[in-house]
């Protein structure tokens, strides 16, 4: 409960829950794609539909999306870890502003 508070108010956010946030993020795909395409497979077996094939296409396009879900999260956690690298190569810590690599802070 105290790491809530410390992130939820870090007005100076010196603090990111990105990479928690995405993992949940991504756990959560996986919940809802398999219970989608098991209300799929159910619907298509009810009204007498194709079974083989929504077991094959819905498969093919769970599959899919969720590579395409696992890429795009993965690039943010990698725009964050840049950030963090960059700021350890000039020295500062994360969130100083600084005029670039290998110079002097900014004045704030």
């Amino acid at each position: 409960m105290q790491f809530l508070a410390i992130v939820f108010f870090d007005f100076g956010f010196k603090t990111f829950i990105t990479s928690t946030l995405i993992k949940i993020i991504y756990a959560l795909a996986v919940l809802l794609t398999v219970i989608g395409y098991l209300i799929a497979l159910i619907a298509t077996a009810n009204n007498g539909g194709s079974v083989p094939a929504v077991l094959i296409v819905g498969a093919l396009g769970a599959l899919l999306y969720l590579c395409f879900t696992r890429v795009l999260l993965e690039c943010l956690i990698v725009f964050f870890r840049i950030y963090e690298d960059i700021h350890q190569m000039v020295g500062g810590r994360p969130g100083q502003v600084s005029a670039g690599l290998g110079e002097a802070p900014l004045p704030q």
